[in-house]
């Protein structure tokens, strides 16, 4: 489980993670805007799409320890190029490329691991775990990079270009080298008992198809792309707090490290109490924690000056959109999905709940660059109450199809 939370998070460190906690420095350094930003977020979502869909059979069919080391490995190549602090146009390319090395063999591969690991009875325990590692992870890998920051720059605001591209390229070159390192650990050391047992032996069309038949599946594209929403959303901030409140480029990083921090509390949380509570009504929770929290933002009024106004609904949003993150791939088990077709399940719900890989990035770039100040971030939380509100109804028609229906398992003759 240590070698699952370690990868499966490392995964998205250089595409992702580093942009959420780095923000402001890397739009400085690879002098991008949003709209920029947005277009090479799109550039991955659209080839991930494709790599959801299709990387689903290889989990069903080779063992994960091979597909997740040599997804890793990959990854980390494309963090090298991006320590030559490529041109937009070289950052489109590599964004693509990562699009497909932290999709296609890796992420069916390592939820159906997870599902392994966790067995029947302890899917919220499991799932939990991984998330809450994961949030671990990244914010080590946060932290890691405000030190080289603060060790280069001391407690200066970040205002020299070269210091800052100096300091990015260092972070991003040992970031390379551990999410690597990660890779070849993986690959030696990750094995679970008699996992040919769970390999699929059926046509690829077959499974897919298996699938699409349940009406809860959809239900939980639904549940995925809602909270996906979310967790996109979270990206902004780090921006929020240094364009509306003032902090500066290396408060907003440490801020935005923290948030990573609070998604690992939610995740343990939340993973045991899955163990107690049914998790279909926990999610339902969570999306009104994320509701609540948007309206706030969506209203919010600078003038009040109000610490607590920003910090207070900051974790309920991070308490809600965690909590579904953490929760959402637990649900499998009530659809009564073999293991032999977990990673195809994996691939159809995914090419739904993971679209706003390609449309978040544009929109967040739109808001921010066409309406500057607080009214781009008042458009952009009132469209995740709009979202939050349509993942606590989803919630509630699964809950319901549940528990008028005790068993409604995806047939599988063999």
């Amino acid at each position: 489980m240590i070698l699952l939370i370690l990868s499966g998070e490392a995964i998205f460190v250089l595409p992702f993670v580093l942009i959420r906690v780095f923000r402001t420095v890397y739009l400085d350094v690879f002098n991008l805007n949003h709209t920029e930003l947005g277009i090479c977020y799109s550039i991955y979502g659209v080839v991930a799409l494709v790599a959801y869909l299709f990387g689903g059979s290889f989990a069903d069919r080779i063992q994960p320890r091979y597909l997740i080391a040599f997804s890793l490995v990959i990854t980390a190549f494309g963090g090298f190029y991006l320590s030559s602090i490529p041109s937009f146009i070289g950052l489109q390319i590599l964004y693509g490329f990562w699009g497909f090395s932290t999709v296609f063999f890796f992420w069916s591969a390592m939820i159906k691991a997870t599902r392994l690991w966790g067995g029947k009875s302890d899917q919220g325990k499991a799932f939990g775990f991984l998330e809450a590692g994961r949030g671990l992870v990244a914010a080590s890998f946060g932290l890691i990079g405000v030190f080289i920051i603060s060790s280069l720059l001391g407690e200066l605001d970040l205002n020299q270009t070269q210091i800052k591209v100096n300091a990015l390229r260092t972070i991003i070159l040992v970031t390379s080298l551990l999410v690597a390192l990660i890779g070849a650990v993986v690959f030696f050391f990750l094995k679970f008992e008699n996992s040919n047992e769970f390999t699929s032996h059926n046509p690829v069309k077959k499974d897919y198809l298996l699938v699409l038949k349940e009406t809860k599946v959809w239900l939980m594209m639904l549940i995925v792309l809602a909270g996906y929403i979310g967790y996109k959303i979270t990206d902004i901030i780090p921006q929020f707090s240094r364009d509306i409140l003032g902090f500066s480029d290396l408060a907003s990083a440490k801020i935005g490290t923290s948030f990573l921090y609070l998604r690992m509390l939610v995740a343990l949380i939340f993973g045991f109490l899955a163990q107690r509570i049914n998790a279909i009504k926990l999610i339902s929770i969570s999306f009104v924690f994320v509701c609540i929290a948007s309206i706030v933002f969506s209203t919010y009024d600078v003038q009040l000056e109000l610490l607590i106004y920003f910090f207070g609904p900051l974790i309920f949003l991070g308490l809600g959109i965690y909590a579904v993150r953490t929760l959402y791939f637990s649900l499998f088990e009530l659809t009564g999905t073999p293991l032999t077709i977990t990673g195809a399940m994996i691939g159809v719900i995914s090419v739904v709940g993971f679209t706003p890989e390609i449309f978040m990035g544009p929109i967040i770039g739109y808001y921010l660059d066409q309406y500057p100040g607080i009214e781009g971030y008042h458009y952009l939380f009132s469209f995740l109450a709009i979202v939050s509100l349509i993942g606590t109804i989803s919630t509630v028609v699964l809950y319901k199809l549940n528990i008028n229906s005790v068993d409604l398992p995806i047939k599988n003759k063999n």
